[in-house]
C-alpha cells in the first residue's frame, strides 16, 4: 500500500471504512492530501459516503447511480483543474485559502484576462481573474467599479 502512495495522484474511497484504512496506512500524514473520499467531488449531493447499495433495493441502485455520476462530474473538473492550472498557483491558492480547490468553472474569457470560479472542498465560491501579459491596471478599475456596487 505504501507504494501506492508515492505511485498514484490521488487514492479514492467510497465510503468512510476505506477512508479510514487508507488514512491508516498513511500513519506519519504525509499523504493526507492524495487520500480523497469520492463524495468530495460531488457538485450537487451533499453526502460524506457512497452507500451500499444492496440495502437499499432497486432504488438504492439508482441513488448510488445518480450519486456516482454526480461525483464524476466533480472528478473530471477537479482534474480538468489540475491539468489546465499551474501547478505552482494551484498550490499557492490552496495553501492562500488554506483548503483544497474541489472544481473550477470557467466564467469568461478573453485576451486580457482569465477569470474561474472555484470551489472548495467546503462549498466556499471565489472568483479568480489572472490576467494575461501583465496588464493589471484593469484590476484598479473593476475594483472601483466594484467598490461603487456595494
Amino acid at each position: 500500500m505504501n507504494d501506492d502512495f508515492e505511485l498514484f495522484d490521488w487514492i479514492i474511497t467510497m465510503d468512510e471504512d476505506n477512508y479510514q484504512q487508507i488514512k491508516w496506512y498513511d500513519q506519519g500524514n504525509n499523504y493526507a492530501d492524495k487520500i480523497r473520499r469520492m463524495t468530495d467531488f460531488c457538485i450537487n449531493a451533499q453526502v460524506s459516503a457512497v452507500p451500499d447499495p444492496y440495502y437499499g433495493g432497486n432504488q438504492g441502485f439508482e441513488n448510488v447511480l445518480d450519486l456516482l455520476e454526480d461525483a464524476c462530474q466533480g472528478l473530471l473538473e477537479f482534474v480538468t483543474l489540475k491539468k489546465n492550472m499551474n501547478a505552482d498557483l494551484q498550490s499557492r491558492l490552496e495553501i492562500i485559502l488554506a483548503e483544497p480547490v474541489k472544481s473550477t468553472t470557467a466564467v469568461s474569457g478573453g485576451c486580457i484576462a482569465d477569470s474561474r470560479k472555484l470551489e472548495l472542498n467546503s462549498g466556499k465560491l471565489f472568483f479568480l481573474k489572472m490576467a494575461r501579459q501583465g496588464n493589471y491596471d484593469m484590476f484598479d478599475s473593476e475594483e472601483q467599479g466594484l467598490e461603487e456596487l456595494r
